[in-house]
């Protein structure tokens, strides 16, 4: 229920228990409270009471007042002023005195209340936010002036001032210094006929908020002003005394429990009041906040119930998105629960290292978003590169893509353009070997290619011919092959070596054949092809420089 709510049903439960009486149209309370603690009566505060109350009596308004008020006294002005508030056409409350705050409630404060206990004035004195909604029953036709009167410090948490209060819409709220305050009333408001939007515009003495009226003014002209307004000072009211302080004491518990928002403060209203005004609401608010905690982050990822393949795929997933798990084994181990972290960081979701289903389905599309980017790069790589056939392009495409949609294919043609290149090189080598005719010629042609295309015809033809020892110009050949192998002996390649030197002579476009650290025929071949190009001997072997030139560039 609403404060206006609040106030309407507050006005028509004490109008019923009061007689209809015809008085003045308009309608003002006025408490001035001066003597705090002092018993005496001669403060300036209090001086100012007697004019502030002729004031309003020459407006027509029928004015209920008194001044030095106790808390019992305050509140049968207020009920009095409920009492007599329903049919009247403009309502006005006038605080001059001390005013506390705690929070987004104030209180006007009796004086024999002192402000040294948030309980005493909560209970004891006239909250503002109760009086603020009796006056949102005559929107743009209401008004709370608070003249704050303040002789002393009060004790936390109380602070003096009305705070951050919560004003009605409808209602006006001129507060500040109490002599500026009631300056502004006596000299402007009930002074002049003009409206309150020009009576106040440019006024920075006081602070002026809610609805200020730009055609309303609180003067009434004299031929409508009544004969003899009403002064009543303390009033009898119809409301009985208990009945008033029950429903401040129920908006002042409200209050609490709405700014705090706790279960416990909602069911203490309820107890004091069952059937009070805001009980609906209250056992509304105490079903809506008494719901079970949700269970840890880590038993909720264990309901999920994640199978070993479900994980492997969670760790593929953040892998693919940047976030190192240290492997891909279907364990979520520190790696793993590190990786969540940070990719729960930079979703700024809550940073727990488990997750649950909303955020595995998240990661999931994620990840194949990602997915089909990196599948489009690979295809336009491909159209670059390895789609056209070219050796060189397609081993840029599987540097790149090692493990892309097209790196089986771009395998595949790389073995079918290598086995080429060995047989053209077989070829080759068997052009030279039959040019020269010689047992070492063949000889090489079988060294290089033991089971190469003309293998048969080489071993043929060396069975045919003289053995080396009888025929010295092959023999003189063989001596200088010798050297170039005894050469290449001496210098202890290993097989990481010769793999090297082999991946070299690819890079540079020297054909090779399969880098596997065997020197074959097209391993020598690829050496001579180099050696020439370099200006090197050509002997198809190795030597320190030839090995320098490869390994060094």
């Amino acid at each position: 229920m609403t404060f206006t709510r609040f106030a309407k049903y507050f006005l028509v439960a004490i109008t019923a228990l009061s007689p209809a009486v015809a008085m003045a149209d308009d309608l003002a309370l006025v408490i001035t409270n001066g003597n705090y603690g002092s018993g005496v009566a001669t403060r300036p505060v209090t001086l100012r009471h007697d004019g502030l109350v002729a004031a309003y009596e020459e407006q027509g308004y029928e004015v209920i007042a008194g001044k030095n008020l106790a808390a019992e006294d305050m509140r049968d002005l207020v009920a009095s002023f409920i009492d007599r508030a329903e049919d009247k056409d403009r309502l006005v409350i006038h605080f001059s005195g001390r005013v506390a705050h705690f929070g987004q409630e104030a209180w006007m404060l009796p004086i024999d209340v002192d402000g040294d206990s948030l309980s005493e004035t909560a209970f004891q004195s006239i909250p503002l936010n109760f009086t603020l909604s009796l006056l949102a029953e005559r929107p743009g036709r209401s008004a709370l002036f608070a003249a704050l009167y303040n002789s002393s410090d009060l004790e936390p948490p109380l602070e003096i001032g009305l705070g951050d209060i919560d004003i009605p819409q409808g209602v006006l709220l001129i507060t500040g210094a109490e002599g500026e305050v009631n300056d502004v009333i006596l000299l402007g408001l009930l002074a002049s006929e003009a409206p309150v939007a020009e009576v106040l515009a440019g006024n920075e003495d006081v602070r002026i908020a809610g609805f200020v009226s730009p055609n309303m003014s609180f003067t009434t002209p004299v031929a409508e002003r009544p004969a003899e307004p009403v002064v009543e000072q303390v009033p009898q009211a119809n409301v009985s005394q208990d009945y008033l302080q029950n429903l401040i004491e129920q908006n002042t518990y409200w209050n609490i429990a709405v700014q705090s928002n706790l279960i416990a403060d909602y069911q203490e209203y309820l107890r004091r009041f069952p059937t009070g005004l805001f009980a609906d609401a209250a056992r509304a608010k105490v079903a809506e906040l008494d719901v079970p905690p949700p269970p840890p982050p880590a038993e909720i990822e264990s309901d999920l119930n994640l199978s070993r393949n479900s994980r492997r795929t969670i760790q593929g997933n953040l892998t693919l998105l940047g976030y190192d798990t240290r492997g891909v084994d279907g364990i979520f181990g520190p790696g793993t629960r590190a990786a969540i972290e940070a990719w729960q960081r930079a979703q700024r979701l809550d940073v727990t290292g488990y997750l649950d289903a909303d955020q595995i389905r998240l990661m999931q599309q994620q990840a194949d978003t990602r997915r089909l980017e990196q599948e489009r790069a690979d295809r336009d790589y491909w159209d670059a590169t390895g789609d056209s056939g070219r050796k060189t392009d397609l081993q840029l495409y599987l540097d790149r893509y090692p493990e892309g949609i097209y790196a089986d294919e771009a395998r595949a043609k790389l073995r079918t353009i290598e086995r080429e290149e060995r047989e053209q090189a077989d070829r080759d080598a068997w052009d030279r070997a039959d040019e020269i005719d010689s047992f070492s010629s063949y000889r090489d042609y079988l060294r290089d290619f033991p089971e190469g295309i003309y293998a048969e015809v080489a071993r043929a033809r060396l069975d045919a011919m003289t053995p080396p020892e009888t025929d010295p110009a092959p023999a003189e050949e063989e001596t200088d092959d010798s050297d170039a192998r005894n050469t290449e002996a001496r210098l202890n390649l290993n097989s990481a070596t010769r793999l090297l030197i082999e991946g070299r002579l690819r890079g540079l476009g020297f054909n090779p054949g399969p880098v596997d650290g065997r020197f074959d025929g097209a391993t020598r071949n690829a050496i001579r092809a180099y050696q020439a190009s370099r200006g090197l001997p050509v002997t198809g072997y190795l030597n320190a420089s030839t090995v320098q030139a490869l390994l060094l560039g």
